[in-house]
């Protein structure tokens, strides 16, 4: 058992330094931007989130969906980017969707 941890874990390496190479569709990230923008909406509809807390929001949201757009164009204008650039956003959406909780679940 022990032997196949350190195989596996060097795979699992081997694949992801690899896979940072690679493009991706960034339709994933597009939804995400949508869902929370839904979830704005509905904090905003249901009286949880002011109209300034949306809109602050809101431009937060606009801010990565621009970067989306130049990481986008960046490379030839291909529509894709690359799983480093795919994990750096997932990573400033996930800040965001903390935001969106905390704005919505003050305390």
């Amino acid at each position: 058992m022990r032997s196949i941890i350190p195989s596996t874990l060097g795979l699992a390496l081997l694949l992801a330094t690899g896979a940072a190479h690679a493009q991706v569709s960034p339709s994933q990230v597009e939804q995400r931007f949508q869902n929370q923008d839904n979830r704005i909406n509905q904090g905003l509809q249901s009286g949880k989130l002011t109209a300034g807390q949306a809109s602050s929001l809101q431009a937060g949201d606009a801010r990565k969906e621009a970067e989306l757009q130049r990481m986008q164009n960046r490379d030839g204008n291909t529509g894709t980017i690359t799983n480093a650039q795919n994990q750096r956003l997932n990573n400033q959406l996930n800040r965001e969707s903390g935001r969106i909780y905390d704005e919505k679940h003050p305390n």
